[in-house]
């Protein structure tokens, strides 16, 4: 369960993900980098048949029946692949591979609502 997950004492535990974001396309990676971030996961949504399809991030709150969030929009990060957040820090580093940079954003939880 989520509060098993969050606190670490859990041997294994998988939570679906809607298919219809990130079932694969064409062999692509869809869901390709997750980190632990507030009361959640963060999960790059990293590719996809076009820019209005792929490419996201999204914010999946384990607290609230595993609410996913788009937090980052379609064609932000087409080809990210690694996720890093520094412990205690809400800057988030992103590996894009098809740019061939690392971007930082800035990350903060606001009213429960991670941005």
């Amino acid at each position: 369960d989520a509060d098993a997950a969050l606190s670490g004492d859990c041997a294994v535990s998988s939570i679906p993900l809607p298919a219809e974001l990130f079932q694969s396309v064409g062999g692509e990676f869809l869901a390709n980098g997750i980190i632990p971030f507030a009361d959640g996961l963060l999960i790059n949504q990293s590719a996809g048949v076009n820019e209005t399809e792929g490419g996201a991030l999204y914010y999946l709150d384990l607290t609230d029946n595993n609410e996913l969030t788009e937090v980052l929009p379609a064609g932000t990060l087409l080809g990210a692949d690694g996720l890093a957040i520094a412990a205690g820090e809400t800057t988030l580093y992103i590996t894009e591979n098809l740019a061939n940079l690392v971007s930082a954003w800035a990350m903060d939880v606001i009213e429960g609502q991670v941005t």
